[in-house]
This record gives C-alpha cells, sequence and structure tokens, in this order.
C-alpha cells in the first residue's frame, strides 16, 4: 500500500528522513506546487491531490501545514488513515491568536524576504527544541521558501475553515510544541518534551507508534 507523505511549510522530504514505515508500506513523498493567487486551501487540495493514486488503497501523512492540507485531501479521496504529524484536525486546534491574526490579514505586514534570509534564534525557539542537525534543516527549508508561498500558507492557516474532525484519524503531536501549541491539540499521542519536529527528535517512539497503529 502505498503511504504518501506531505511535508510542512516550504520543506521537502527531508523532513521526515528518520521516518520509518513497516515494510507493506511504499513511501511517496508529494511535492508542493504553486498557489493561484485567490486560491483557498480547499481549491488548492483539489489540485494538490492529482498526485495521488485514489483507484487504490492509501493512506496519508501530513506534517504541520501539511496535515492540514492532508486533512482536506482526505475530504477528496479518503485514505485507508490519515497521520497528522505536529498538525491540526480542525480549525479549534489553531491558537485563538492565529485565527484573530487570520481575521485582520496580519499576513500582509509579515516582513517575509527577512524571515527568509535570515531564520536565526526565533526560529530556533520556535521550532526548537531540536539538535544542530535539525535546526541547519530548519534553516535550509526557511531560506528555500518562496515569500509569496509562505504569505500565501500563513494566510490559509489561519483562515483554515475546517470544523470536523477526520475519519480514521492517527494524531501525534509535541508537548512542548511553540507553532501549533499543545493545549489546543486534541491528538491522541503527544510526545512529551517535544516540539514541532517531534518527528526528528522522537523519531524512534514515533516509528514504533506507527508500527503498532497503522491499518
Amino acid at each position: 500500500m502505498k503511504a504518501y507523505f506531505i511535508s510542512g511549510l516550504g520543506a521537502d522530504k527531508r523532513a521526515f528522513d528518520k521516518i520509518v514505515l513497516p515494510a507493506r508500506f511504499e513511501q511517496v513523498h508529494l511535492e508542493w506546487i504553486a498557489p493561484q493567487a485567490t486560491e483557498c486551501l480547499t481549491q488548492y487540495a483539489k489540485r494538490f491531490a492529482q498526485q495521488i493514486n485514489g483507484a487504490e488503497p492509501f493512506i496519508l501523512v501530513g506534517l504541520s501545514f501539511g496535515g492540514m492540507l492532508a486533512t482536506e485531501i482526505s475530504k477528496i479521496l479518503p485514505p485507508q488513515q490519515l497521520v497528522l504529524i505536529s498538525s491540526a484536525s480542525s480549525r479549534s486546534e489553531l491558537p485563538l491568536l492565529y485565527r484573530i491574526a487570520g481575521k485582520l490579514r496580519l499576513e500582509k505586514i509579515l516582513p517575509y524576504k527577512r524571515i527568509i534570509k535570515k531564520p536565526g534564534k526565533i526560529a530556533n525557539w520556535l521550532f526548537g527544541p531540536f539538535d544542530e542537525h535539525t535546526q541547519q534543516l530548519v534553516h535550509s527549508y526557511i531560506k528555500a521558501t518562496e515569500p509569496q508561498f509562505m504569505q500565501w500558507a500563513i494566510g490559509q492557516i489561519s483562515r483554515w475553515k475546517n470544523k470536523e474532525k477526520p475519519a480514521n484519524l492517527l494524531q501525534i503531536h509535541g508537548s512542548e510544541d511553540k507553532l501549533l501549541w499543545a493545549g489546543y491539540s486534541k491528538a491522541g499521542f503527544v510526545m512529551s518534551g517535544g516540539g514541532h519536529l517531534c518527528l526528528q527528535s522522537h523519531a524512534a517512539v514515533i516509528n514504533q507508534l506507527l508500527k503498532n497503529q497503522l491499518v
């Protein structure tokens, strides 16, 4: 069975380099596509889903913003199982601050070029705790992200409308996540001490969990 992976905002398959699924799964990493100017996440999901073969059973794994996209795709092409890591399964799991920012459209005034050029200590704090390897990985993601894509994505996150918890859901979150605060999450499995990239710091625990919980 194919397992389709969607990475976080601006990231790529390296985010999952420590994740190992049971041998019965074929891991397929999906690539981000450029959003259209006025496209919402639901519309984007319809185009993105064209990368998935819905004629055969599959599972879908989404990280962070990729998990929100995976949730929207699951409404179009239902997977055998939806796995969300460091993500939100519905709008109610987004921090209130994000929802307010979305209403005010504050994503339009963020200094994207400065953020992308020099991620620095703020990025380390938001995505951590992590080791030096993961820190370098995060910085490379941020520096490679197009400012237009980052602005679009932040707008879609803050104005995400999904209210229903997806079916066949396996949700994993870090207790110290500072981007999508653990206090808002309704994840069934919480990695103690894990940050937003708990799939790197707690890979062994998550791999065992996936081995036991995947269909």
